[in-house]
């Protein structure tokens, strides 16, 4: 497995998802097995890719709350303002 993680062409992210999918695999056989390795130890460490965030455009924000304000409900509009205090993102 790490040599497959160590020469694919393929992105951090889906190195990622194979390794805790093969590591997951190996706990469950060792549980079964009653065999003591130290999975972590033996695959190699994959660093997860972040995208850069991206701020909504001003067009795209006030669409929303157009929309928002068309359909008149507490909630979403409860919950849409969260959004904008925390700094909604697109990403």
């Amino acid at each position: 497995m790490n040599r497959e993680l160590a020469n694919n062409k393929i992105s951090n992210n889906t190195k990622l998802t194979k390794r805790n999918i093969f590591s997951s695999f190996l706990n469950w056989f060792c549980k079964i097995t009653n065999t003591n390795t130290d999975v972590k130890n033996e695959l190699l460490y994959i660093k997860e890719e972040k995208d850069k965030r991206q701020a909504i455009l001003e067009k795209e924000f006030i669409k929303l709350v157009e929309e928002l304000k068309s359909h008149k409900n507490t909630k979403f509009s409860i919950i849409f303002r969260v959004f904008i205090s925390t700094g909604i993102r697109v990403g």
